[in-house]
């Protein structure tokens, strides 16, 4: 109930609530779950060199529009 009552009061207040340190997609749910709409973790992507980020994205990413953000539930 804390964790639900934190997400709520983040949505209150404008902003977006963010699960950092995913590394499941069980833990993925639980955080959709949970009322999160972002994630960031080893779930999403491993750390690299920003070089190797940017040939990575060049490769296999569409351009997206900077408000663009992947969803924590992958929609």
């Amino acid at each position: 109930r804390v964790v639900n009552g934190l997400v709520a009061m983040v949505g209150d207040i404008g902003s977006i609530p963010l699960a950092e340190g995913v590394e499941t997609a069980d833990e993925a749910r639980v955080c959709a779950d949970l009322g999160f709409a972002l994630g960031q973790g080893y779930y999403f992507g491993k750390p690299m060199p920003a070089a190797s980020y940017r040939q990575h994205e060049r490769e296999n990413c569409e351009p997206a529009h900077p408000s663009d953000s992947q969803l924590i539930d992958g929609t």
